[in-house]
């Protein structure tokens, strides 16, 4: 169990203190894609275009940043607390 804590303390200081690392990766992934799809790359499954188009990557880190921290404080507690 203390393995899990100690591996979402971790987790969660990296997505609460970087998560840059992420949005930009996913960011850029979706760019590339377009970009393929616009040069005539079939689609993966119906309506991919669509779907990049009309539901964007998420842009702001605020999200990411709550939901390490509430991951590092819980997890930061229990293993402190021996639970």
């Amino acid at each position: 169990m203390r393995v899990y804590l100690i591996t979402g303390v971790i987790a969660g200081a990296y997505v609460l203190f970087w998560p840059w690392s992420h949005t930009r990766r996913l960011l850029q992934r979706r760019e590339d894609r377009l970009g393929e799809l616009a040069a005539g790359e079939e689609e993966s499954f119906f309506e991919e275009r669509r779907e990049l188009e009309a539901y964007p990557t998420m842009k702001s880190e605020w999200l990411l940043r709550l939901l390490g921290g509430v991951m590092f404080i819980g997890c930061l507690v229990l293993l402190l607390t021996g639970r």
